[in-house]
């Protein structure tokens, strides 16, 4: 059944368009022009579609402000099996996560080449590696950082470190969570329902080999 409960979540949750979806009521002229080019630049028309289905299916969902080449500002949907572990304060907002994400890239000989980008996020620190070693290996393994940011205030950035000073000292990624009823990770829309769903399994999967071993119907079933 996880599969139709999902779809039920996409076509009832953020269904039409995205001006039927998101509503914004402001005063601030400039402010909707700037957030309808968020939506555009993310695709986001599809992806909030994506958003619904990740957050049905698991039970989490982490969306990451970022950047393109050209400065343009767009929302990144990252699965929530990218996240090796997070940390929230009380209020929810994020003090730490570590995402793996599996990546590829082009070699100069034309070939391409798997790696895993490391993401380790505290507030005001980033911590970045590329590398060839497992999801989730532990990051002692994974040698210094391929490159690292930091916060330094407005006032404390140089010539020497603006390269590597992030503008901001929050971690730009939110947590969604379907359902959350104890600890940090959100429910799955069909975890309530799983020993049921185990136990219809149980009873199918015996009524099955009873059927076979013995060739003639169970009879409950007659």
């Amino acid at each position: 059944p996880t599969a139709i409960v999902v779809e039920a979540y996409a076509a009832l949750l953020w269904a039409g368009n995205l001006d039927h979806v998101f509503q914004i009521v402001t005063q601030n002229t400039l402010l909707l022009p700037a957030i309808k080019q968020i939506f555009q630049s993310s695709n986001f028309a599809e992806q909030k579609q994506v958003v619904t289905r990740l957050t049905a299916a698991l039970g989490n969902c982490f969306l990451k402000a970022v950047q393109d080449d050209h400065g343009m500002p767009w929302i990144q949907v990252i699965d929530p099996r990218c996240v090796v572990d997070f940390d929230r304060d009380p209020r929810g907002f994020l003090t730490f996560i570590r995402i793996d994400i599996a990546s590829e890239r082009r070699l100069a000989t034309g070939k391409t080449e798997s790696f895993i980008r490391t993401e380790v996020w505290f507030k005001g620190w980033l911590r970045i590696w590329d590398h060839q070693q497992a999801w989730g290996s532990d990051l002692a393994m994974l040698g210094t950082p391929t490159v690292e940011y930091r916060y330094f205030g407005q006032a404390a950035v140089t010539e020497q470190n603006k390269s590597f000073a992030l503008p901001f000292d929050a971690i730009p990624i939110v947590h969604l969570s379907l359902r959350t009823i104890t600890g940090k990770y959100g429910q799955a829309a069909i975890q309530p329902a799983l020993d049921e769903i185990h136990e219809v399994n149980r009873m199918a999967t015996q009524i099955n080999e009873v059927s076979i071993r013995y060739n003639k119907a169970d009879k409950v079933l007659e």
